[in-house]
Formats: structure tokens, sequence, C-alpha cells
């Protein structure tokens, strides 16, 4: 058992931990807004809740804000690149905003894969 070597190694040297601060092996870890469950990633709740509070933009950057959350999950989520071509030309300056219901279909079905796929490994194997 390598956490007992690890605290015998630390009591020799003088070392003493309380044994309710000693943690036990865990198969989750958050580390930098992340979750981790053994080796997959999982979109933690709180963006799950934001997600699922995201309305029809009213701007350019409402919808940059919108779009960087999902964005930041996109190996999670199949098909991302075809699902969000519709947004190809709103971020664009010289593009007049205009939000109509093929985006917000879009912007739906992004939601709704990110909430379905929350807990799986990348969909592609050959993704970091």
């Amino acid at each position: 058992d390598t956490q007992q070597k690890i605290i015998s190694h630390l009591e020799s040297l003088d070392l003493q931990s309380p044994s309710e601060k000693v943690q036990k092996p865990s198969q989750e870890v958050k580390f930098l807004g992340i979750w981790w469950k053994g080796d997959m990633t999982c979109i933690p709740p709180d963006i799950l809740t934001s997600l699922d509070q995201i309305k029809m933009p009213a701007s350019r950057k409402d919808f940059q804000h919108a779009l960087g959350l999902l964005v930041f999950w996109r190996k999670h989520i199949p098909y991302f690149s075809i699902i969000a071509r519709p947004f190809y030309n709103l971020p664009r300056k010289e593009v007049k905003w205009e939000w109509n219901a093929s985006q917000e279909e879009a912007l739906q079905l992004l939601i709704f894969e990110a909430t379905a796929h929350q807990a799986l490994g990348p969909i592609h194997p050959t993704d970091p």
C-alpha cells in the first residue's frame, strides 16, 4: 500500500500527520475547474446550470459568452463544428447582428448535447 509507505516514511522523519487529515485515494479530482473522474472529464454542475439558463443572445457580447462556454467543452460534444455552423458570421463586426430560428435551434442543440454527454470521454480517441 503506497499511501501507508508514505505515511511511514514521514513518521520516520518525525513528521506527524493527524489521521483525520489523511485523505484516501479518490476516483474524482477537481483541478482548474474541471472534474476528472477516472479517465474522463466531466462538465461541472454549475456550468451545466449556466448553460441551461442561456437565453436568446441580445448582442454579440452575450453570444460570445454563451459560445465561449460551449467551445471550451467542444471535444465532448459530437459534431460540434457542424452544429455550430449557423454561428459562423455572427461574431463578425462587418455583419449586421441578426438572430434567427436556425441559430436558436443550433444553440439549443449544443446545450442539449453538452448536458447529454457531460460525463463522457473525448468523442475521438485521438483527442487529448
